[in-house]
């Protein structure tokens, strides 16, 4: 609660922290879809380096976890700055919504798994287990993440202009080797 929902509760600051972690993955481009039509829904996707199982175990799902101290090196493959500081971004997306599904492909391995937040603040043990709907399948697909957050926290609609502003506002990253496009049922 207090890494996620409390912390993040409004949708830009959320956003910026997975498009920050899209940045270390070594991607070039980020998209981003807000669904308003038949139920809320955010789908940020990225074309980085992708996550193995492992991965997703080791790092990714670590809360806390210092990449730099981790890697010893405060860039990425691509020589860029590492924008992740603490290794919460991962919650942010707990804070808008309750279910969030993560699709990861590395190396032609598909990983997917889904997290609830009733499911976790249910568990009495110290021990939450995601339901895991892929593990290392094989895929003809690009490496890259998906991050799908269902069951919105909000009934307005939202405001894509506000959400491209705020994160032109939240990052000086220019790169013409990294772009981010913002787009509401499906246009841009």
């Amino acid at each position: 609660d207090h890494l996620g929902v409390k912390l993040y509760s409004t949708i830009p600051p959320m956003i910026a922290e997975l498009v920050a972690n899209a940045w270390d993955a070594d991607a070039e481009n980020v998209d981003i879809s807000l669904i308003d039509i038949q139920g809320k829904s955010i789908i940020v996707k990225d074309d980085g380096i992708g996550m193995s199982f492992d991965d997703l175990n080791n790092h990714f799902l670590k809360i806390g976890r210092n990449r730099r101290k981790d890697t010893h090196s405060s860039q990425t493959r691509k020589k860029r700055c590492i924008l992740g500081k603490k290794g919460l971004g991962k919650l942010s997306v707990f804070g808008i919504g309750k279910v969030v599904t993560i699709t990861t492909i590395k190396d032609g391995l598909k990983n997917q798994f889904c997290m609830k937040y009733d499911d976790m603040k249910a568990n009495t043990s110290n021990i939450y287990t995601p339901s895991i709907l892929a593990h290392d399948e094989p895929s003809q697909e690009h490496s890259g993440t998906e991050i799908k957050l269902e069951d919105i926290r909000r009934s307005s609609n939202f405001d894509a202009n506000n959400i491209v502003e705020n994160l032109s506002k939240r990052f000086t990253i220019f790169s013409d080797e990294f772009k981010v496009a913002v787009k509401r049922n499906d246009e841009i």
